[in-house]
């Protein structure tokens, strides 16, 4: 049976990727920009296929019979005779006696005991011959019935694999720092298995074709069956034995073979169908706008002449967990609200005044903010050393260095799967703990 391919795989890698977008606030705002509706046409024409249930009913019907004809066993006694050394003779019977009464020549061993011990005697054997040729006309039935049920499913695959379509998308985005002009103009017609998909909910006949070619796979797989695969073959035409045509299993199984050599009809019709879509869904609005953000993201990257990051960088930064990320403070950034310089009318001492008074406010704030980067600074360079991360040719006093520190920092604790206050601790009780207990056996010892 041809196999069902689909694109399973790439739908499950743009819903990953989705997800990735739809976890960024400022991903997530910029693509609903993108998805507002300008002008966009999406045209198809699919294939429809509709299958004829004769051949279908009449094949699963008359399998049963396949099936009780396969469960007699028919067979026949089969004599093998022959004349063999006595150490071979696995059982000794009346024809055996009667043929060395009248065949003395093999008496040649001397006689011990008054016992009769001859060189060789006749054995008569009875074997069980499954390779009858009903037996061997049920083989050649399966296997005619797999090639006539995989070849009219292949030719349905192939009718529902032809699809033409055409995708006209105009839109244009216009924020504070960015202007897009996005236009999309597409057109596919292909008549290929890899993006075909079959939908049995809306066509259950497909499920019975499938069901039927398990069972004529089962029933190959009997073990009479293997063993007539083994034995020579019977060809067309069909010699109509008496159990052929009187028994009744036997009967209908020939009923079936004679139907499928004379099926010369296609077993389905196939229709064209015409889909024009103006007003795209929500949803599908949204899919677009993610491809518009990857193309604009690939056009900035090629265009910088930039190549892509790699995936162990990319990895590095994914793996920081949500709540570090909600920890992330940018500390650098303080508003700064001054306020507005009065009218000519205004007294001038008090406008002075007040403008002294808010530079002294956001010199003390400026003053406390420098305090927490060095602070964060040392925290930083103190892990660093710690793990022999510390390059001692690099300056780290710039606000750059130190944002990448803390970028750093945060990935290589989400890797060993820590948080922060986890991982301060566990690193105090590695280099610091152990230090202060020596301290204190030395005090209690002094």
């Amino acid at each position: 049976m041809v196999n069902d391919k689909s694109i399973n795989i790439y739908h499950r890698a743009f819903n990953y990727y989705k997800n990735i977008c739809a976890s960024d606030s400022l991903c997530k705002a910029m693509l609903e920009e993108m998805s507002q509706v300008d002008t966009q046409q999406l045209n198809s024409v699919i294939s429809c296929c509709f299958i004829d249930n004769d051949w279908i009913d009449t094949i699963e019907q008359n399998l049963q019979y396949v099936s009780n004809a396969i469960a007699q066993r028919r067979q026949f006694i089969q004599q093998n005779e022959d004349i063999v050394p006595i150490e071979k003779a696995k059982r000794v019977s009346r024809a055996s006696v009667e043929h060395l009464a009248h065949n003395s020549k093999y008496l040649t061993r001397p006689q011990e005991d008054n016992r009769i011990i001859p060189e060789k005697i006749f054995i008569r054997e009875n074997d069980n011959n499954y390779a009858v040729y009903e037996n061997k006309f049920l083989y050649l039935l399966l296997s005619e019935l797999k090639k006539f049920v995989e070849d009219k499913y292949k030719k349905i695959c192939e009718a529902y694999a032809n699809f033409k379509a055409e995708l006209y998308m105009d839109k244009k985005i216009s924020t504070n720092n960015r202007n897009i002009n996005f236009r999309i103009q597409c057109k596919e017609v292909s008549c290929t298995e890899d993006m075909m998909i079959i939908d049995e909910t809306s066509n259950p006949d497909i499920g019975k074709i499938k069901r039927i070619n398990q069972k004529i796979d089962n029933l190959l797989n009997t073990e009479l069956m293997k063993e007539m695969s083994h034995v020579s073959p019977i060809r067309p035409p069909i010699t109509r034995t008496n159990i052929l045509k009187m028994d009744n299993d036997f009967r209908l199984s020939m009923q079936l073979y004679d139907f499928i050599c004379s099926y010369q009809k296609a077993g389905f019709t196939v229709e064209k169908k015409n889909i024009s879509q103006k007003d795209f869904s929500q949803k599908m609005n949204e899919n677009f706008a993610y491809i518009m953000a990857m193309c604009t993201y690939l056009m900035y990257r090629y265009g910088a002449n930039m190549a892509l990051p790699d995936e162990d960088s990319l990895e590095e930064f994914d793996t920081i967990s949500e709540k570090t990320k909600e920890n992330l403070v940018d500390r650098t950034s303080i508003p700064v609200t001054l306020p507005k310089v009065a009218d000519s009318g205004t007294d001038s001492g008090e406008n002075k005044s007040m403008l002294e008074e808010k530079i002294e406010e956001l010199s003390a704030e400026l003053d406390r903010t420098a305090q927490q980067l060095d602070f964060l600074k040392a925290q930083l360079l103190g892990v660093r050393a710690q793990y022999g991360l510390i390059d001692p040719s690099e300056d780290y006093s710039d606000k750059e260095s130190i944002e990448e520190l803390e970028r750093e920092c945060d990935a290589f604790m989400s890797f060993f799967g820590m948080e922060w206050r986890e991982a301060k601790k566990k690193m105090r009780k590695k280099y610091l703990w152990p230090d202060k207990e020596k301290k204190n056996e030395e005090n209690t010892q002094s």
